[in-house]
């Protein structure tokens, strides 16, 4: 599940008959729309600039040499450690820190107050920066007794960390900033409203969906 990009609307796949089909939510009009149906195995999508292309990953039974010969680096089996680059600032966790890399300069932003644990991941990790450059929201488990993962933003004219109340992985901001998507659960998205500073809509039995431009 993604954001379209300059609009507060969202993208998804939704699995029909042997396939899945490519729908869009307007959060504004409440308005679900399917842009095509497929019975091809599609599994995730990502749209040009302009939306004249939509890439997306098919399932065409590789064989496992063929699928490592892809995956050949060890940063992209884990792209959820690193976050997207605006202005040449990138956010990325390691060790269940938050760097930041910007012009091959490397600091510490958030260092995790529990000792890491590589299996509990009890660290700060899939961070996103949002499209202005002045804030980057996270997931992390803060407390020891934290079961889950709850989101949290960083401004950087401040260095001010809030905690948002929200639970999940994989926050994504939306082009202008009102919005947040996270995902909750396995087919479970929800969006967060920084106006209205909670949930407003909750997206069940999506298997992938992002923002896309128009």
């Amino acid at each position: 599940m993604t954001w379209i990009p300059g609009e507060d609307k969202l993208s998804y796949l939704i699995k029909e008959g042997t396939g899945n089909s490519l729908y869009t939510y307007d959060i504004e009009h409440q308005k679900l729309e399917r842009l095509f149906r497929d019975d091809q195995t599609i599994s995730s999508f990502s749209w040009s600039p302009d939306r004249s292309y939509l890439i997306y990953y098919k399932n065409e039974n590789y064989t496992q040499y063929e699928f490592s010969m892809v995956l050949d680096k060890e940063q992209d089996r884990f792209p959820f450690y690193k976050s997207n680059t605006i202005k040449g600032m990138t956010i990325y966790s390691s060790g269940g820190n938050l760097y930041m890399q910007n012009n091959n300069r490397i600091t510490l932003l958030i260092e995790n107050t529990l000792k890491n644990n590589p299996k509990a991941m009890n660290g700060l990790y899939y961070p996103y920066i949002c499209n202005d450059g002045k804030k980057v929201c996270f997931s992390w488990k803060k407390r020891m007794m934290d079961k889950s993962y709850y989101i949290y933003e960083y401004t950087f004219c401040d260095n001010k960390v809030v905690e948002l109340p929200v639970k999940g992985t994989f926050p994504i901001y939306s082009s202008n900033g009102n919005y947040l998507l996270v995902k909750k659960s396995h087919l479970f998205y929800v969006i967060y409203s920084f106006k209205e500073k909670k949930v407003v809509k909750e997206i069940k039995g999506c298997c992938c969906a992002n923002w896309v431009t128009l």
